[in-house]
């Protein structure tokens, strides 16, 4: 949302559950932001024209057939205009095996960088421990990607 206070725009929002969408552009826009719902999966995601930023945070490790790793992979390249920055966050290999009761695929960021090669290069990585409202941590990969 910050992105969009500094005129940054405009801003799309994705996520599978149309309710969360439709809550989280009601929020904002009474915060005087405006985001652009997009409800639906990612993989079939329709973006009107490619973006210089793309911000998935613990979505990509949801994806653990080949075929849907490969299907977000062309999303991304085509979803994202020249010299676009991709922030992607995953489990790490030392993240839980499970979210939400669903499988996840795990990642170092090494595992992640090269996932996006070479039609992305790493500009930047690190891993970070994220503590659960139920004060459990997981360790995620983070990786910030530039188009090559």
């Amino acid at each position: 949302i910050q992105f969009s206070k500094a005129g940054f725009a405009p801003v799309y929002v994705n996520d599978i559950a149309g309710k969360a969408i439709e809550k989280l552009v009601s929020s904002a826009k009474d915060s005087g932001v405006e985001l652009i719902g997009l409800p639906g999966s990612v993989l079939d995601l329709e973006i009107p024209a490619p973006v210089s930023l793309w911000h998935d945070r613990a979505v990509f490790h949801f994806l653990t057939d080949e075929s849907d790793i490969a299907a977000y992979k062309s999303k991304l390249i085509e979803c994202t205009s020249a010299k676009a920055i991709a922030v992607i966050a995953t489990f790490s290999e030392n993240g839980p095996d499970q979210c939400s009761g669903l499988n996840v695929r795990k990642y170092s960021v090494a595992e992640l960088a090269e996932r996006f090669a070479p039609q992305f290069r790493l500009v930047s990585s690190e891993s970070r421990i994220h503590t659960t409202p139920w004060e459990s941590n997981q360790e995620f990969s983070v990786v910030v990607l530039e188009k090559a």
